[in-house]
């Protein structure tokens, strides 16, 4: 009896360690991802704008107005010109359509709503503090999410690692922050895929409730968002489970029902006419590879070294279960990486064959994040010449963006020296495969991860301030989490 008290005891104690380390990564990521979070993407996206100002205007007008490029009647047009913001620091050029039908109105209430209760007045730019302060949130809960899907597949310590991994890297927390409907997605998504692991081994009337509610509030948000519908669907079909993958896609139909009548009622020659636009867009066979060479958060490519780490990675793995003759859609990896590839096979079918629209590609990012931790650990563990220099070419080069016109970069012999310092226990290793080498081989590999990721929560704390020293950023108003 007291065997077992002391066990229960040391299990007791080791839960409540594990607890608090979870707690201290989602209270240190959800902060970092704070500072500056109004600044960085930078004031007068018009892409958050597109949503901001739909639900303002609904809360406040009763009916969706907003900017849009889109063939509308010109009898829907409210105004035509330049947009400024409250100081006069910054104007966009936008036509105003009333009623806006682009998108469904449900993610546009939530950043419209945070808008309206900050008091941003509509008729000028929203500050991006007053939109982006429920992505903080949801950010959050996307992380808490990710750690449960990637423990209930790979364990408690790859789980962590990936939630740590997706609030440090600079391209992954800039993306959580735009206030655009995908980080909302991608939360419903990481979320369903946890669900279904715990429905596979212990079915529960609330989580298949969930399945049918899920992905049509994800629809509502933005329609990309009943594409979760479909995979949920083919995960329950392959394991023979047809009328509840049946039930998935009748419960995401009734979501697109009420999507289709409030359009119809709102205006139905535009919302009719929109929504034909919106299916026809262009799409082709480059798109895989543009997604895959333009990197970015943003309209701009922002080549992050520690995301192309993870595609490598990724790629790595997705070869080898090629390989496999028998494809178990509940082994960890094959689950991992098909609900990876049929993101980004959306991405390509949705963003456009050469439009730099990078918050289609958000719904992957915190799984992309987990094969990287996974490429993280398998190098490690594996540690020799062509390890390392795969880890000191990758997981040190976001230092280029600590880099300005005040802060110069490494200059090119000190960089050949370390590099060549940092890969030589592994050389060494290979010549002479002694346990001293091979432990001065982990030693360099753990260096290499630890500067990395310190380099990463630098680049995400000082980026706006590097590049806007000297210049002229506008900053709009703020909110106590942004300060």
């Amino acid at each position: 009896m007291k065997k077992i008290k002391a066990l229960f005891n040391k299990y007791q104690k080791n839960f409540w360690l594990r607890m608090l380390l979870v707690l201290a990564v989602l209270t240190f990521t959800f902060f970092l991802r704070a500072i500056h979070a109004d600044r960085i993407p930078q004031f007068g996206h018009l892409e958050e704008h597109l949503y901001g100002w739909s639900g303002i205007y609904q809360i406040e007008e009763g009916s969706p107005v907003s900017w849009s490029t889109l063939d509308y009647p010109k009898s829907r047009e409210v105004y035509s010109g330049v947009i400024y913001d409250q100081n006069n620091q910054l104007g966009q050029a936008v036509k105003l359509y009333k009623p806006w039908v682009d998108e469904p109105p449900l993610f546009s209430l939530i950043v419209g709503g945070s808008a309206h209760f900050f008091g941003a007045n509509r008729h000028y730019l929203l500050p991006p503090a007053y939109l982006r302060f429920p992505m903080l949130f949801i950010a959050l809960f996307t992380s808490l999410a990710l750690f449960l899907l990637v423990r209930q597949l790979f364990g408690y310590w790859i789980g962590l690692a990936t939630s740590f991994i997706w609030g440090t890297v600079p391209l992954f927390v800039f993306s959580s922050r735009l206030a655009v409907p995908e980080n909302l997605i991608a939360l419903f998504f990481i979320l369903t895929l946890y669900l279904f692991l715990l429905y596979q081994k212990k079915p529960h009337k609330l989580y298949f409730l969930l399945f049918l509610v899920l992905p049509g509030l994800a629809g509502l948000m933005k329609p990309t968002g009943f594409f979760i519908a479909p995979i949920l669907a083919f995960l329950f079909f392959s394991l023979r489970q047809y009328r509840k993958g049946v039930f998935v896609i009748l419960g995401a139909l009734l979501f697109v029902g009420i999507f289709l009548i409030w359009g119809l009622n709102l205006d139905s020659t535009s919302f009719l006419h929109i929504l034909k636009i919106q299916g026809a867009r262009p799409a082709g066979w480059n798109g895989l590879t543009y997604l895959l060479s333009n990197p970015a958060f943003d309209i701009f490519p922002f080549y992050d070294s520690w995301y192309l780490f993870c595609w490598l990675a990724f790629f790595f793995f997705l070869f080898n279960l090629i390989k496999e003759r028998q494809f178990n859609i509940l082994q960890p990896l094959n689950f991992l990486g098909l609900a990876l590839v049929y993101w980004l096979l959306i991405s390509v079918f949705s963003g456009g064959e050469q439009d730099l629209l990078p918050w289609y590609r958000y719904p992957f990012f915190p799984l992309l994040a987990a094969f990287g931790v996974l490429g993280v650990r398998l190098l490690i563990t594996n540690p020799n010449f062509l390890s390392l220099a795969l880890l000191a070419g990758f997981l040190l080069g976001n230092r280029v963006y600590l880099v300005n016109a005040f802060h110069s970069n490494t200059p090119s012999l000190v960089f050949r020296f370390e590099f060549l310092f940092l890969v030589l226990p592994g050389l060494l290793y290979w010549l002479k495969p002694l346990p001293a080498f091979k432990k001065m081989s982990y030693f360099a590999a753990l260096i290499i991860v630890i500067f990395g990721i310190g380099i990463n929560i630098l680049v995400v704390k000082d980026y706006y301030s590097l590049s806007c020293e000297a210049k002229h950023c506008p900053i709009g108003p703020t909110t106590f989490l942004t300060r």
